[in-house]
């Protein structure tokens, strides 16, 4: 009795010691995938929001990192996404900070309360106690002395459109254009700049992001949502002309992405161009592989990229 006893409480100590390690083995698992799922979310979060993504993630309330995090875990596309935001992101940070310092050329004297054009003389009244209150005043009436430039410069000033192909043959990009998107999206909001998406296919659907800014759900939404089907410019270029007569979206920069090809009423284009004139919005089009329709989409854009994929159309990100 005592050896059969003595067994079975080895045997018992055995499972036990088992279950343990069965135990822990799904525990670091557990918080592996929890952390892996957690800096997909932050790169995410990071294509919507600005600066550290650390902390953008901790401005998401709760329960919608929890539906973020499930989504994460059932749609691959989320997961391809979140990365295409992160790297499109980094792309976008460096092609704007090279548009910033060469926005300004310093070709005279003008005066204003532009801090990054200010002369140094007038920064240098900052550390002259005398004179420093007098700085203050003059810049806030915008009296100070600042290099002056040459050119129009557009870096944060008119609201973004994205008009983005979501025809059949753009499937095969789809992850890729979305995180394209959410970069520019983020450019917006880091600007305060207005931000409307319209995707289109044979028809056309519209959202706007007021200064950039959106939500989890929007961001679930746009990662969920292809629209498949053939390809028409007239409807997304329709709805555009019809946000550009809104007065917050007057002066906009608009960025035509596709892979397609299709026909424009002449009627229509007048009526585009027409509008062009008074609202003064520029359209930059990237041409996505080499089956596109030049002829037609040059009738509406200032400018064309070509391009391969959207790595290869990082120019569109200096808007």
């Amino acid at each position: 009795m005592k050896q059969s006893m003595q067994k079975l409480s080895e045997q018992l100590q055995e499972k036990l010691n088992g279950s343990s390690y069965q135990l822990q083995s799904m525990l670091k698992t557990s918080v592996a995938d929890a952390k892996d799922s957690k800096d997909k979310m932050e790169k995410l979060i990071s294509g919507m929001g600005q600066g550290d993504s650390k902390s953008e993630l901790k401005k998401v309330p709760v329960k919608e990192q929890f539906e973020l995090a499930e989504m994460l875990q059932k749609n691959q596309n989320m997961i391809e996404i979140a990365d295409w935001a992160g790297r499109f992101k980094e792309i976008a940070r460096a092609k704007q900070k090279h548009l910033h310092r060469n926005s300004i050329e310093r070709s005279g004297v003008t005066i204003g309360n532009e801090v990054d054009r200010l002369l140094p003389i007038e920064l240098s009244s900052l550390a002259i106690p005398q004179a420093k209150v007098d700085f203050i005043r003059r810049f806030a009436e915008g009296q100070t002395m600042m290099f002056d430039k040459k050119g129009k410069d557009t870096l944060g000033k008119g609201p973004i459109i994205l008009c983005l192909d979501q025809s059949g043959s753009m499937r095969k990009l789809d992850t890729q254009s979305k995180g394209f998107a959410l970069a520019l999206m983020n450019i917006a909001r880091k600007q305060k700049r207005d931000f409307a998406l319209i995707t289109f296919s044979t028809n056309a659907e519209v959202t706007v992001f007021p200064k950039g800014k959106s939500t989890t759900n929007d961001l679930i939404h746009l990662a969920g949502n292809f629209l498949g089907g053939g390809t028409n410019f007239y409807d997304p270029l329709k709805q555009f002309l019809s946000l550009i007569n809104e007065s917050r979206f007057k002066q906009a920069d608009i960025v035509f992405v596709t892979d397609g090809q299709a026909n424009l009423p002449d009627e229509f284009l007048e009526e585009y161009r027409s509008t062009k004139d008074k609202k003064k919005f520029q359209c930059l089009s990237v041409l996505i592989g080499r089956k596109v329709d030049f002829q037609t989409v040059q009738k509406f854009c200032d400018r064309v990229i070509n391009a391969d994929d959207f790595l290869a159309a990082d120019e569109a990100f200096k808007i």
